[in-house]
């Protein structure tokens, strides 16, 4: 299982894509809120879209999920996070994972449809909403 991903700058929001064989656990969510804190600052915007071609694997506790919420909002607090994964739908950890991070202030959601992410981020047509 593979915890790399790819960082780009979009010009609007900034695009993060996972491998098909992406393993989420507390490692590679460190690594990954790190980038997503530095890019941020870096390109002074706090959208974000993060895409992979299939659910990745998981192996994070309840507890775990807690502190990666933790880690996102000490990455930003004013980060706003699409999550696109094809055909998931999230589960009791998913969705206390999300809520932890809305309770620190950051905003993620998860879509099936790439569409609907990139409008809820509010970026269009190149430009942020």
């Amino acid at each position: 299982m593979s915890t790399g991903f790819t960082l780009d700058f979009l010009g609007n929001y900034i695009r993060i894509q996972h491998p098909a064989d992406y393993e989420i656990t507390p490692e590679s969510q460190q690594q990954l809120w790190m980038a997503i804190g530095e890019a941020c600052e870096k390109y002074d915007c706090w959208r974000v879209l993060a895409e992979s071609p299939a659910p990745p694997k998981r192996n994070m506790t309840q507890v775990d999920a807690f502190r990666s919420a933790g880690q996102a909002a000490k990455a930003s607090s004013k980060l706003r996070l699409a999550i696109v994964l094809p055909g998931y739908h999230p589960d009791e950890t998913t969705q206390f994972f999300m809520n932890s991070a809305y309770n620190k202030g950051v905003r993620i959601e998860f879509f099936t449809d790439r569409e609907e992410a990139i409008k809820w981020l509010g970026v269009d047509g190149g430009r942020a909403t």
